[in-house]
């Protein structure tokens, strides 16, 4: 049973962010990242995953595994981490990430996230009021034999959130005047938006307790040209 906490639907409140003093004219300190995991750059939803998400949510995941799921509770608590998790990256505190990443993923991490310079460290904090769009991209199901049990099945959910992040995105709305074509020129003139995917998993088989943890992350520059 993994006893690794992932307070993901009811965590009322968050550490303390970077703090952060951007002005509209210098809003992104970098064009692009080292990557973070090895984990393939999605930027906008798929129809057919959005469909076969709310299949999969209705009569599998709510009737058989979890009563209480919701897409739309999932997608908030996943914000709500993923925005723990990148400032945690940006301070170094994996300490605190043991509590909502698998093992595998954090000793990943730490060796990743020596090969960012300074100022690549600092993008990666964000403050959660500027992810100005964010999805539920996939969710799968993996289903295999019990090594050592006959007749049970071991069963994970994996999804994968994304979340499109902007410094002081607010402020520039208002400084836009709302245009978003302007909106839209601004960001790129100015680095472009900071892309999110984070792919959560929990073990839903029979007689284990367990809770959302993330497996897979990745931050990358939309304008990233190697993206």
């Amino acid at each position: 049973m993994i006893q690794r906490s992932l307070q993901l639907l009811s965590r009322k409140s968050l550490k303390p962010l970077l703090s952060r003093h951007l002005s509209l004219s210098v809003t992104c300190m970098v064009d692009r990242l080292p990557p973070l995991m090895e984990f393939p750059p999605i930027q906008i939803p798929k129809v057919s995953h959005s469909l076969r998400n709310w299949f999969i949510s209705k009569t599998l995941i709510t009737p058989f595994f979890d009563n209480d799921f919701s897409i739309k509770e999932f997608a908030g608590g996943a914000k709500h981490a993923a925005v723990t998790v990148a400032n945690d990256l940006a301070e170094g505190d994996f300490e605190d990430m043991k509590n909502y990443l698998t093992s595998e993923s954090l000793d990943t991490l730490k060796k990743s996230i020596s090969l960012f310079n300074l100022s690549e460290r600092a993008t990666l904090a964000i403050d959660a009021k500027d992810i100005y769009f964010s999805f539920v991209y996939q969710i799968g199901i993996l289903m295999e034999d019990h090594p050592t049990e006959e007749n049970k099945s071991i069963r994970h959910v994996e999804i994968t959130w994304v979340g499109h992040h902007f410094p002081n995105h607010h402020d520039v709305i208002e400084e836009c005047g709302g245009n978003p074509m302007e909106v839209k020129r601004f960001m790129d003139e100015n680095g472009g938006p900071q892309i999110l995917n984070y792919r959560f998993i929990k073990d839903f088989t029979k007689d284990i307790e367990d809770s959302w943890t993330i497996n897979a992350l990745n931050h990358y520059m939309i304008l990233d040209p190697d993206m």
